[in-house]
């Protein structure tokens, strides 16, 4: 097998703390038939003059600076502009471990896939001894099956909404990624959609549950911050329940589909400003009501896991609500 080229799209906005640990994961990994797109998305710290600097000691990074419009409009145009064979991304606030490109490879050599897919920890930023951080995995082996470094398909997993919902942990075939018209699109857990949409489209998913993507919990970033966009979710799960319908899969996944969808939804109640709370909870309780309406057998339904969440959503008002669950849900 020639050797192949990835192509990795980190889109960059006001992550000047962060930055050089990004990409010293990317240059110093062992694997070097590299290129590095860093898409500037209208950064207004340090970003920039990091970037231009990474830029003048290694050729193989790539700098397009635009105006903010935000991460799927940042990755859409970083794709524009790759010439390699495999397409991978990764935010500029997290890293990769440096041997994560040259195992990809080597699978490579030996496997035909569209996707390889491998293990990654979350930690809070906010905790400066790295010995002490609380290290979350992306996912666990069984959920798929117990597969390991081997093949698999979306079949094998158990709940495809459960953990390793994320982009970034994957590498993905460019002649799958343009065939079957994936894209970015703007709006609350973009990276949701796109990878329910990846997923069922790809033949073959190469997965290995060794750690190679550090995900950085940040209290500052989107996730973390919504207000009015917390609106965004119903137009995004809505999204992602026509692509199970488009691939005749609806029917086997709709319950893991609701049963994500209400726990996202008290999640994003919490979250949100006290402001607009109770509008957003009459508007998820009205979705979830006429979800149910539309199809689900109520005893099954009842016993969602976590189905209290979805009680409360059916039977309290806001207020209610609020106080019964408050302290079960992580923000």
């Amino acid at each position: 097998m020639e050797e192949i080229k990835i192509s990795t799209i980190i889109p960059v906005f006001n992550t000047e703390k962060y930055l050089e640990q990004c990409l010293n994961s990317l240059i110093l990994q062992t694997y070097k038939n590299i290129e590095i797109i860093c898409v500037n998305d209208g950064s207004t710290d340090n970003s920039l003059s990091i970037l231009e600097n990474y830029a003048k000691q290694d050729d193989r990074i790539k700098i397009i600076t635009k105006e903010n419009e935000g991460f799927a409009s940042a990755r859409n145009e970083g794709l524009k502009h790759i010439t390699g064979d495999w397409i991978a991304f990764l935010d500029s606030d997290d890293w990769l471990k440096n041997d994560c490109y040259e195992k990809f490879y080597q699978a490579a050599k030996e496997n035909s896939f569209d996707i390889y897919m491998f293990n990654g920890v979350s930690f809070a930023d906010d905790i400066k001894n790295n010995e002490d951080k609380n290290l979350f995995e992306f996912f666990n082996k069984d959920l798929w099956n117990k597969k390991n470094n081997e093949l698999c398909t979306y079949k094998d997993c158990k709940n495809i909404f459960q953990g390793n919902m994320g982009i970034y942990n994957k590498i993905y075939k460019k002649e799958f990624f343009f065939d079957s018209n994936l894209k970015f699109k703007k709006g609350f857990a973009e990276d949701e959609r796109f990878w329910i949409e990846a997923l069922i489209k790809a033949k073959s998913i190469y997965i290995t549950d060794e750690v190679y993507y550090h995900y950085r919990q940040r209290k500052d970033s989107v996730m973390h911050t919504l207000k009015e966009n917390v609106f965004e979710m119903f137009d995004t799960y809505n999204s992602i329940k026509e692509i199970l319908k488009e691939n005749n899969i609806f029917d086997i996944a709709k319950y893991a589909l609701l049963q994500y969808k209400f726990n996202q939804f008290a999640w994003g109640f919490f979250s949100a400003n006290e402001k607009i709370r109770e509008d957003f909870y009459k508007k998820a309780k009205e979705d979830l009501t006429q979800e149910i309406k539309s199809g689900f057998i109520l005893d099954i339904v009842e016993n969602l896991q976590n189905h209290q969440l979805l009680f409360g959503f059916l039977n309290l008002n806001c207020d209610e609500f609020y106080k019964k669950f408050e302290k079960y849900v992580q923000k």
